[in-house]
């Protein structure tokens, strides 16, 4: 009887460590669920309403469809160039190609040409990892040769804008590209290091971890996703950032931070009363005359 007493005696501490460390486990999986989901994104299909939508402020386009370097197939819309300029567009996490048509709208009566196409993992693209920019940085890269080809396109004359995760693929595939001449910047993150940590619940030391963890697991390289390190490559090409004014999904400081980072040419405005999911419908048509002036005078 005594033998069996001291046994539960040494055991009941082990068997509440273990399972405090599974309730622990379990609360982290928990907690962190929404970051690690992004990962393998609920497509947004591409419907036969989005194409008609797409006609009617675009007028005829093309069906399109490239090669990453890493053998995976995107596919677009692309509105050829009447005047040599076009612009590349590079849509949020889990969006796809129909994010920018209001942006696109706009260029498309002044002449330029746009693509608008999905990012791997998202829409009709291959691929079944978003890689928060990582890989992604080879869509943009595969989309410029792409346009290249285009007899309509100068290649001196060729911009790239993105929003949210968009815009971390835009800096840092901008800042390796000499072919990209002119940059627009919607809700840019300073790193995903510093995203995830913000974003990532409690405990944020363990669940931070935990993230980046899963991240690196899946094949993200979280420390090279870093566009505030790259961001002043750039220069001496054009830039415009954008943020919202009540943005929390990518807050006011972060833009800052980012925007202080870079070097040469550069302006940052602010949409008075927007959030993060009314960049574009707050902003308006000024909003829309921002990122149109911008593009006529810089490419």
């Amino acid at each position: 009887m005594k033998r069996h007493s001291r046994l539960q005696t040494l055991l009941l501490p082990l068997v509440l460590g273990l399972g405090c460390c599974a309730m622990a486990a379990g609360w982290v999986a928990w907690a962190t669920r929404g970051l690690v989901s992004t990962l393998h994104p609920v497509r947004q299909a591409v419907t036969l309403a989005d194409a008609t939508s797409a006609q009617a402020v675009l007028g005829t386009f093309e069906t399109v469809a490239f090669r990453t370097v890493d053998g995976l197939t995107l596919r677009g819309w692309y509105k050829p160039s009447t005047n040599g300029a076009v612009v590349i567009f590079v849509h949020g996490g889990g969006a796809n190609r129909t994010w920018f048509l209001p942006e696109a709208q706009e260029l498309v009566t002044r002449g330029m040409g746009v693509l608008l196409y999905d990012s791997r993992a998202c829409g009709e693209s291959d691929g079944d990892l978003q890689s928060w920019g990582d890989h992604e940085q080879n869509d943009v890269a595969a989309a410029i040769t792409y346009l290249t080809t285009r007899p309509d396109v100068d290649p001196q004359r060729v911009g790239i804008e993105g929003f949210s995760m968009g815009s971390t693929t835009a800096t840092l595939a901008a800042a390796g590209d000499p072919r990209v001449h002119a940059v627009v910047l919607n809700a840019l993150w300073t790193s995903l290091e510093d995203e995830i940590t913000d974003k990532a619940g409690f405990p944020k030391m363990l669940t931070t971890w935990w993230v980046r963890h899963q991240f690196a697991q899946a094949g993200v390289r979280v420390d090279q996703v870093r566009p505030i390190d790259q961001i002043g490559r750039i220069a001496p090409r054009e830039l415009l950032m954008v943020e919202a004014e009540h943005d929390l999904d990518t807050p006011m400081r972060v833009t800052h931070a980012s925007y202080a980072a870079t070097r040469g040419p550069k302006k940052l405005w602010v949409i008075p009363g927007a959030d993060h999911t009314t960049y574009f419908t707050r902003g308006g048509g000024t909003y829309l005359r921002q990122v149109g002036d911008f593009f006529s005078k810089h490419l």
